[in-house]
């Protein structure tokens, strides 16, 4: 993309994220778990008596010795009642949507999905050590909602919130307390039909992501040069217009604010700002080296 083409020499950017289509992911992601919700509720039962629900939630008998590895991902888009859709779906759309922006559309969606497996196949396992002889079954969208908004705040640790709607908190001490009650819930005494673990599982996910640096674009592109032959033959090709393209989400995000510094100056950049040109800023660099 050209200097021209951007958005601060063509018009400012105004409407809704649900009217103009800026996090499609998120969206689709929202629709999808109350589509699912719907079709547990209202859904037919087959000949074997078997339920909607009972597909496509999690069963450690089924996945360990089965092997119905699909599971993990379908496990992720049941929930068990109507506030949990809700505050899932809340948490998602809330967070997922400035993620999508930031990493754009492709790498979210596959970040979402890996942290949905990652957080069940975790409580499979620790399932199935702690209590092999009981059977029990997991569904929700908690433990890849709980990456989304732990990686959101590892990007906006000082962003505040509204918890309930009425308390001020920054993000980093919500996820401290909420992570610290599903660590009491998974050592503590009483037994809790939550699955702390699958939380925890996407919390951590959320920090190796982030610290590793896992984005999908960044690993193919290793892969293809550590499979790449010793020997070759060299044929130079042109640089491109743009040496160092950004991603659709990131750059479309980066406009945005390179806008509104045109029109009201550096000063007038939230944190949440600053941090997208720091990003912007730290991949340039990164590609270049």
């Amino acid at each position: 993309m050209g200097i021209y083409d951007r958005d601060y020499y063509r018009r400012e950017t105004s409407g809704s994220l649900w009217l103009t289509g800026q996090a499609p992911v998120t969206l689709s992601l929202v629709a999808i778990n109350v589509f699912v919700f719907l079709a547990q509720i209202f859904g037919p039962t087959d000949l074997t008596g078997s339920t909607i629900q009972g597909l496509l939630q999690l069963q450690t008998e089924s996945l360990l010795h089965d092997w119905q590895i699909w599971r993990l991902v379908t496990a992720t888009f049941c929930h068990g009642g109507i506030w949990h859709l809700v505050g899932n779906m809340l948490f998602l759309w809330w967070f997922g949507r400035e993620l999508e922006m930031l990493y754009g559309s492709r790498e979210f969606l596959i970040f979402y999905l890996v942290a949905g497996v990652f957080s069940s196949l975790a409580w499979a396992v620790v399932t199935a050590l702690s209590a092999p002889a009981r059977p029990v079954a997991m569904i929700g969208a908690s433990g890849a909602v709980t990456a989304v908004t732990v990686l959101y705040t590892l990007h906006n640790p000082r962003h505040t919130i509204l918890l309930y709607g009425i308390i001020p908190i920054e993000m980093r001490w919500m996820v401290l307390i909420y992570l610290g009650v599903d660590f009491y819930g998974l050592v503590g005494p009483q037994y809790s039909p939550i699955a702390h673990i699958a939380h925890l599982g996407g919390a951590a996910y959320a920090v190796i992501f982030k610290y590793a640096d896992l984005r999908f674009g960044r690993l193919r592109r290793f892969s293809i040069r550590w499979n790449r032959p010793e020997l070759r033959v060299h044929r130079p090709e042109p640089e491109p217009a743009d040496p160092t393209p950004l991603d659709e989400g990131l750059e479309h995000r980066m406009d945005e604010v390179l806008t509104k510094i045109a029109k009201d100056g550096k000063q007038s950049l939230t944190d949440q700002e600053r941090q997208i040109l720091d990003e912007a800023s730290r991949r340039l660099r990164s590609r270049r080296n």
